[in-house]
Formats: C-alpha cells, sequence, structure tokens
C-alpha cells in the first residue's frame, strides 16, 4: 500500500525503535556537510512520516522540533522563516498529495506548537507571535480538525491521517474548548491591527460558520459569539460587492 492509498488506522509498529531510528537520521543530518545534507534529508523524511501516522507521532516530533530545524530540515524552502509563513497556504501543504511537503509542513506546525508552549527558544519568533499563527491555521483548517475533508481526504490516502492528527494535536495542546473562541479573538485583533489581510478574515468566518452548520461537529457552548462575524459576512444587510 502506498500514501496515497486510503486506510483508516497506521498499521502497529514499534515506536521506541521508530524514534530511535528518526534520531540517528536526524544526527546524521546535523553531522552531514551543507552541501550533503539534501542527499541525508529522504531519509530523515520518510521516517518522520511513518512516525507522524502513529498516535504519538506529533509529540515525538514536537520534541525534536528544535534538532530538525538546526539540522536543515527548512534550508532552502518556504519554511525556513517561521516569521513570514501564512497561514492561508497551510491548506494547500497538509492536503497535498506529496508526502514530503505534508511532512515538512508538519514539522513547521509543531516546530511553532513548541515555540508556543515555551519549550523552543526560537530566535525569530515570539510564543505570542507562534500562538497567534496556530490559531489562524486552525481557523482556516477547521474541516481538517472536525473530520470535514471530503474530496481532498480521499485523493490524499494516508496522508490525510497526519494532517487530521496534526491540526487535532495542536487543537489539544491549544485547548479545544478555546479553540473557536479564540479564533474569534483572533479575528478582531487582525481587524482592528492588520486590515490589510481581510481575505484571510473572510476565509476564517466561512470556514467557522461551515464548521457550526454541521450537524456532526460538537462544539458545544464555544463559538456563540461568531454571529455577528458571521451575519456581518452573509447576513441579509451587508451589500453584495
Amino acid at each position: 500500500m502506498n500514501d496515497h492509498q486510503s486506510g483508516s488506522a497506521a498499521p502497529a509498529v514499534n515506536i521506541d525503535k521508530l524514534a530511535q531510528r528518526l534520531d540517528d537520521a536526524i544526527q546524521a543530518l546535523e553531522e552531514s556537510r551543507s552541501f550533503t545534507k539534501a542527499g541525508k534529508l529522504p531519509r530523515v523524511l520518510d521516517i518522520a512520516r511513518r512516525v507522524l501516522l502513529q498516535p504519538d507521532g506529533c509529540r515525538i516530533i514536537e520534541e525534536r522540533a528544535e534538532r530538525l530545524e538546526l539540522a536543515g530540515v527548512f534550508a532552502g524552502t518556504d519554511w525556513a522563516e517561521p516569521g513570514i509563513l501564512l497561514p492561508t497556504l497551510t491548506t494547500y501543504s497538509l492536503q497535498s498529495q506529496n508526502a514530503d511537503t505534508v511532512v515538512i509542513e508538519a514539522f513547521s506546525e509543531l516546530r511553532l506548537l513548541a515555540v508556543a508552549r515555551g519549550s523552543y527558544l526560537h530566535p525569530s519568533v515570539s510564543a505570542e507571535q507562534a500562538h497567534h499563527y496556530l490559531t489562524q491555521v486552525l481557523a482556516i483548517n477547521l474541516g481538517l480538525l472536525f473530520g470535514m475533508t471530503g474530496e481532498a481526504e480521499r485523493e490524499q490516502g494516508k496522508l490525510a491521517l497526519i494532517s487530521q492528527n496534526l491540526v487535532q494535536y495542536v487543537a489539544h495542546h491549544i485547548g479545544y474548548e478555546h479553540v473557536i473562541d479564540s479564533l474569534i479573538e483572533e479575528i478582531w485583533r487582525i481587524l482592528e491591527q492588520r486590515p490589510i489581510q481581510v481575505s484571510d478574515v473572510r476565509k476564517m468566518i466561512t470556514q467557522i460558520a461551515l464548521c457550526r452548520a454541521d450537524p456532526q461537529a460538537d462544539l458545544g457552548s464555544a463559538g456563540r459569539g461568531a454571529d455577528r462575524l458571521i451575519s456581518s459576512l452573509y447576513g441579509p444587510t451587508r451589500a453584495c460587492s
């Protein structure tokens, strides 16, 4: 079975041995010279993909986030500068049919989660900035968070498990009960301070509206403050543009 064939769960493996293999691959990348890193990276990505398919995979990668970055997994890529990453682009990466793209995106999100939680003191991104970024990522990828991916999941196959596990892991550590409310606060913050990102805000509000409208998405009492935002975008009093 390849990465693009569907599967409801990853096969059972010895996660400790797999984690050790990952550590060995990271060490080889760390010790390699810059011009040989490209040859060492595929092994890191392949083992990490298998790790991320396991129930405890995101934790294992998060614990190694700093090592992975310093070893050079982001060198020469769009993920190299976390301070300028665009949350809206994560949807394309997380729903990609390319395994390396999904894995590197997972590395990036778990790196920022480590920063947000204070376990990784990053030189260019603060814990607050990382938290704000991840809040936006969750807003834009609520479909993944609540299992509403449809055709994209079928096309992605087993890789969809990595993306779903990732956003659920991030949301769990930010706090499920605060996800929607935090997203609403983030939208107002952007509107007040960075109005140039109106397109991002529209996409966030649309995702929240879709999530709230889905009968299978149990949000409890969260998101009640979204009414004003949703009405402002879809209400009958809003002039059509």
